[in-house]
């Protein structure tokens, strides 16, 4: 699986398990409809701004969602919300 596939899915994953629709990631990042679909699709890496936006949308670090792998403060906040 490519880069783009790897990030795309996991930023669908983000958006699903909130229930939240393209749409409504658009109004809380400011990143377009169209963005957010190619790059959920593996279309395209979103620019760094825009990424950037992402994270800060989902309060999760730009290293998960380019690797995958939480930071110890995400693991923390995972592990207080139990």
């Amino acid at each position: 699986m490519s880069l783009k596939d790897e990030i795309g899915n996991r930023m669908r994953m983000l958006r699903e398990e909130r229930g939240f629709t393209q749409d409504k990631v658009e109004e809380l990042s400011g990143i377009s409809f169209r963005t957010i679909s190619d790059a959920e699709n593996g279309k395209k890496i979103m620019n760094p701004e825009n990424l950037i936006k992402f994270c800060n949308a989902f309060d999760v670090s730009l290293d998960y969602l380019l690797t995958g792998k939480w930071t110890v403060k995400e693991t923390e906040l995972m592990n207080m919300k139990i």
